[in-house]
């Protein structure tokens, strides 16, 4: 009898997210806020190499690059334009991750990279960015926010907007 009563209880929880009457259930949200998408570039973009040589940190800035890794939260790496990544190499089973850029020296993938977050408040949003407006690894981006620094020396971009190119 009581194996019957969870049964039942379980299957009135589930129906009305069914979608009996063609509504569906509401769910949490899995992409960024469409505040911070831009369909125009702001500014007069640098790239990852330039911003971190000519930027100081506190300040506005507008970077563009290539999207090298997406994080399982609101962030990205940024890679500079003049890093190749596996895909520009041509050859398509040089690495089964093509947005990769392992072939690249270390020392010029700290210099063309950097990490562009999504923040409410003093938090990482919690929503993926993959899928944004068509977001994906190796995604031409322009990135306007403000650019920080953590206690070990790493550059982020805070974002506030973000615009994609089309290929």
């Amino acid at each position: 009898m009581q194996l019957s009563q969870i049964t039942l209880g379980v299957l009135l929880l589930t129906l009305p997210a069914c979608g009996g009457d063609g509504a569906e259930a509401p769910t949490a949200s899995v992409s960024l806020p469409e505040s911070y998408f831009s369909a125009t570039v702001s500014g007069d973009p640098l790239d990852v190499v330039d911003l971190r040589e000519a930027s100081s940190v506190g300040s506005e800035v507008t970077v563009q690059g290539k999207v090298r890794d997406l994080f399982e939260s609101a962030a990205f790496t940024l890679a500079d334009h003049s890093l190749v990544s596996c895909a520009d190499m041509g050859d398509d089973d040089h690495c089964k991750t093509p947005w990769d850029y392992c072939c690249e020296d270390p020392d010029a993938l700290v210099a063309g990279t950097v990490v562009v977050e999504f923040r409410e408040g003093e938090r990482v949003r919690k929503e993926k960015v993959r899928g944004f407006h068509g977001l994906d690894n190796l995604s031409r981006v322009v990135v306007t926010g403000e650019l920080t620094e953590d206690s070990v020396g790493n550059l982020s971009v805070i974002a506030s907007s973000l615009h994609i190119e089309k290929p």
